[in-house]
């Protein structure tokens, strides 16, 4: 299930989440976005494990606003989706 979660600076990062049990999250590489895992996450759901797949700001269905691309920023953004997702372990 795709759900957006909003950063701190109000834009909105886009993360597929789906099955349940230990979360495993995925973080794409340049220039891809949370797709490039389909078969990993097909597999994951099938072996009892939650996929969260996040794209980052400026990629896949996340917004793309005109600043936040630096380290800091994006790791915020990952930050933001691990406390609301409530994520552990």
């Amino acid at each position: 299930m795709g759900t957006f979660i909003q950063a701190v600076d109000g834009t909105k990062i886009y993360v597929e989440d789906v099955g349940s049990g230990q979360p495993i999250v995925f973080l794409h590489g340049w220039p891809a976005n949370n797709n490039m895992f389909e078969y990993q996450k097909n597999l994951l759901v099938e072996e009892g494990y939650r996929y969260v797949g996040i794209d980052y700001r400026g990629y896949g269905k996340s917004d793309a606003p005109a600043t936040g691309y630096d380290y800091k920023t994006m790791a915020s953004d990952v930050n933001e989706v691990i406390e609301q997702l409530k994520l552990a372990n």
